[in-house]
């Protein structure tokens, strides 16, 4: 679930506040994912506040990755 919505909205804010092309748009927003998605992991292995779970990353790109190729879509063709 936190991936749609990170995936969802990166795409449109940074084509909110950079206007890049559709390629560095997706580009950049998956690479903003995984290093989000895994920070939180990381995060929670080195603080050991939370639940600490690769799987949890994994399944947040996955989500992640199925937003933004349809909110870059979006945002760019209307």
């Amino acid at each position: 679930m936190v991936g749609l919505l990170i995936g969802l909205l990166l795409p449109i804010g940074l084509n909110g506040v950079f206007e890049f092309p559709l390629l560095y748009n997706i580009l950049l927003s998956s690479i903003l994912l995984l290093l989000i998605s895994y920070g939180f992991e990381l995060f929670s292995l080195i603080t050991g506040w939370g639940h600490h779970d690769l799987m949890d990353a994994v399944a947040t790109a996955a989500g992640g990755a199925i937003s933004i190729a349809v909110s870059a879509i979006l945002v760019n063709y209307m």
